[in-house]
């Protein structure tokens, strides 16, 4: 996976919840160590290239490919689609959201067993593969 795939912004936890988070962690930790003593796991390596095979292999429709750089082109031209849009962003998608959009339509129906992408698995990813040139 692409480390430019997607931009997602985190805002710091509460000391509170830091705390929580540290002790879940370590009980996790503390699970995991004995569960390893005992049983031993392994994701071979062809089990990750099988899976990209049929992320590879997923379809895409012409109609989904002019979604996908409607989209993009969205980011670049906000003007030409809304006033207001054009108010909110400085910059446009780069050719590496596009790509990192169309890798997410693909993987997300592969996930789900689907051989085909739709333009409602699309949208969800299209804010984060997009983000990082448009905040």
């Amino acid at each position: 996976m692409d480390r430019f795939l997607m931009k997602v912004l985190l805002d710091y936890p509460a000391p509170a919840d830091e705390g929580q988070v540290l002790q879940l962690l370590r009980q996790e930790e503390q699970r995991a160590a004995a569960k390893a003593a005992s049983d031993s796991f392994s994701l071979g390596q062809e089990v990750i290239f099988q899976a990209r095979r049929e992320v590879a292999a997923i379809h895409v429709a012409p109609a989904i490919d002019s979604y996908l750089i409607a989209l993009v082109n969205a980011t670049r031209h906000p003007a030409d689609y809304d006033a207001d849009l054009a108010r909110w962003l400085q910059l446009g998608a780069s050719p590496r959201g596009g790509i990192g959009l169309d890798r997410c339509a693909r993987a997300m129906p592969g996930c789900k067993a689907r051989t085909s992408s739709r333009p409602t698995t699309c949208a969800p990813c299209s804010t984060r593969c997009c983000a990082i040139a448009c905040n």
